[in-house]
């Protein structure tokens, strides 16, 4: 599915935008950095996922503002499949001269865990180009549950063992629940789902008695008073739901995180990757993109090439370290 963003105002080029950051680097002429003309046709922004969820609407509202920061056309052309896999190689494959860049998230560190095959690994084949956000699942019940917390959660896990049915669709869902599970010596009745609107249903049609979504996915439910956030995998509490206990203060150390960030394909000029930075910093300044993102439970993650990078090898160690111990074969 292709949504073409196309934009026509200013006469004036603005390359980087506004800010500290992007007038640091408009100090340094873009001919020396032999990317004068960059961008001077659309560009394309691969997103691995299908069309409505969570990851598709933050990175639309990037393209968005990428358009309006290049001066630029950003065509947003969704590639799902395969935990996300499908859009990471359409990305692998492109040509390095900046016109493609493919949106990541937390799948494509976790697959080269749980899947055999090519899979893509980002620490090997892609250029990082700057971290989006951070945001932690929530663990939802029904509202009619009678577990109120983690700690009701973990009781009912422990005293029926296999009995508490919870939803998963694999990747990060999975691993979180198997995280929680190997911390708290109790396992749940998996039952897997192929999306998160099936995940949904089965919650709210009482097919599952609890599950684990971005928090993002959850709020809308919440308010309409379907569902019941009692807790969640961030380290510590969340401004949004203050009152909500992560389970880390039930099960110490039991905090992991998801993300959403830029990359290109390999050999992408660096002078060119520094644009797009500093122009995907600028745009997590902006006050409605701000609001937007951090009001939806998430974390901003404005850094360099290097730090989005390094975050990503961090997961893949850490990911790798937890299939070790909860004996994860890959499929």
């Amino acid at each position: 599915m292709k949504t073409n963003y196309s934009w026509v105002g200013n006469v004036a080029r603005r390359v980087l935008g506004v800010g500290a950051l992007g007038c640091a680097v408009l100090a340094v002429p873009l001919v020396a950095f032999g990317a004068s003309d960059y961008p001077n046709r659309p560009i394309t922004l691969i997103v691995p996922f299908p069309a409505g969820g969570g990851g598709d609407i933050t990175f639309r509202l990037i393209g968005e503002r990428l358009r309006a920061r290049l001066n630029q056309t950003v065509i947003i052309e969704n590639r799902a499949g395969a935990s996300g896999n499908i859009g990471f190689a359409a990305g692998v494959r492109a040509a390095p001269d900046g016109y493609t860049l493919t949106g990541l998230a937390a799948p494509v560190v976790i697959n080269p865990v749980t899947m055999k095959g090519p899979v893509v690994d980002p620490t090997r084949d892609l250029v990082a180009i700057g971290g989006v956000s951070t945001y932690y699942l929530a663990i939802v019940v029904a509202a009619n549950s009678p577990l109120k917390s983690v700690a009701d959660l973990v009781a009912a896990a422990r005293a029926r063992p296999d009995e508490i049915t919870y939803a998963s669709l694999g990747g990060s869902v999975e691993l979180s629940k198997l995280m929680f599970e190997t911390a708290g010596n109790f396992r749940f009745n998996t039952i897997r789902y192929k999306g998160t609107s099936e995940q949904m249903r089965a919650l709210l049609g009482g097919e599952v008695m609890a599950t684990g979504v971005p928090l993002r996915l959850a709020m809308p439910f919440v308010k309409e008073g379907r569902i019941r956030v009692i807790g969640h995998y961030g380290p510590t509490r969340n401004a949004v739901l203050p009152d909500v206990q992560p389970i880390a203060e039930v099960l110490p150390g039991v905090s992991i995180g998801s993300w959403l960030g830029l990359a290109a394909p390999l050999n992408t000029p660096r002078e060119i990757v520094q644009i797009l930075n500093a122009a995907l910093n600028a745009i997590l300044k902006e006050p409605a993109v701000h609001e937007k993102l951090v009001d939806s439970g998430d974390e901003l993650m404005a850094g360099s090439p290097e730090d989005f990078a390094e975050r990503m090898r961090k997961d893949l160690r850490s990911y790798r370290e937890l299939a070790q111990k909860a004996k994860i074969v890959a499929e």
